[in-house]
């Protein structure tokens, strides 16, 4: 993934590439806010059944009624808990992002690690979130941290990044599947 910082009058944005070409503009801000003295999860949901009032064809609902309906919020998680919550919750099919915070770790890389997550999801079935963290976290057992290379660019120099992506060992086969040739991206 290679990623292009851009200047514009309301702040930084960012362009970023994946190896397969995929990618887009976001600004490295974060959707909620996130206390810096905290560990905790942002999570990204859409409820579509409460808008479109019909359970079994969620996509006749507006764009707009899906948007208003869709919600990112952080919530406190102890910190030995994080990766196992993280990993249970980015199953959920309601949920659309899950991004592991640390206390203390910079909120431009967690805004990094947000987008990628959501452009994974995207380029992978869309089902599953991507759980993702701007640092590799404390994994626990029965889960393994992949890194994601990043090349920021603001024209002149340029820096690596890392965002890593969590995944539970149950799901490492459906993991490597996605980086087969025309799968989607991968690591």
């Amino acid at each position: 993934m290679t990623a292009t910082l851009g200047q514009e009058t309301a702040g930084l944005v960012w362009t970023a590439r994946f190896a397969d070409g995929a990618g887009g503009e976001y600004t490295g801000l974060l959707p909620a806010e996130i206390p810096a003295d905290r560990a905790g999860l942002l999570v990204g949901r859409c409820w579509t059944e409460a808008v479109s009032g019909t359970p079994e064809d969620p996509s006749a609902a507006p764009t707009d009624a899906l948007a208003a309906s869709s919600q990112v919020e952080f919530i406190p998680v102890h910190p030995g808990e994080l990766a196992r919550v993280a990993v249970v919750m980015g199953q959920m099919v309601h949920v659309t992002s899950v991004v592991i915070c640390p206390a203390g770790v910079d909120q431009e890389a967690t805004a990094l690690a947000f987008w990628a997550g959501n452009i994974l999801r995207a380029q992978r079935d869309g089902q599953k979130a991507a759980v993702m963290c701007a640092v590799c976290p404390p994994l626990g057992s029965g889960r393994s941290a992949i890194p994601h290379e990043i090349s920021i660019s603001d024209g002149e120099a340029a820096r690596v990044r890392h965002v890593w992506e969590v995944v539970g060992w149950p799901d490492l086969p459906d993991w490597l599947d996605s980086l087969a040739p025309g799968a989607g991206a991968g690591a």
